[in-house]
């Protein structure tokens, strides 16, 4: 349920901010609107607005270590491209998930989390055309090719 109420917020800052998506979208780069956390209070998850958190700015740093609320279970953030950013393994290797909610139509939702061990991407909302599909793939080689020279010496 809370999850379905998140949903219907960033469906409602979506359409506000498809103006401003032209010259970020234009350039072949990403724009992010905002970024909260899901944080777990005993049974209830809520969404905690984190004015301060910017993913795409803070994992473009050497460490990426943001100061998150107790019982943080994911960060969400809302922009202009589906397709994880090359630096957002970062949110993953803290384990957290980074839910990525796409402003404009169409809406889509997706996950970048660790699974068995290995970075999987998968669609909560909506569907991933095949030049998306091959994008997150790239993408998600980028950060398997990261670890692993840290893995094989």
């Amino acid at each position: 349920m809370i999850l379905r109420k998140t949903l219907i917020g960033i469906a409602a800052l979506s359409a506000g901010s498809l103006a401003l998506l032209a010259p970020a979208s234009a350039s072949g780069r990403q724009f992010e609107q905002r970024c909260d956390v899901q944080a777990r209070s005993g049974r209830v998850l809520e969404t905690i607005a984190m004015d301060d958190l910017h993913v795409l700015a803070l994992t473009a740093s050497d460490r990426f270590a943001p100061s998150l609320p107790a019982g943080t279970e994911a960060i969400v953030c809302l922009r202009s491209d589906i397709t994880p950013a090359a630096y957002d393994d970062k949110v993953v290797a803290l384990g957290i998930p980074l839910i990525i909610a796409e402003l404009g139509r169409p809406h889509r939702l997706g996950v970048l989390e660790i699974a068995d061990g290995a970075y999987r991407y998968r669609m909560l909302e909506g569907s991933l055309p095949a030049a998306d599909q091959a994008a997150v793939q790239a993408r998600l080689e980028e950060y398997r090719a990261r670890v692993a020279p840290a893995h094989s010496g």
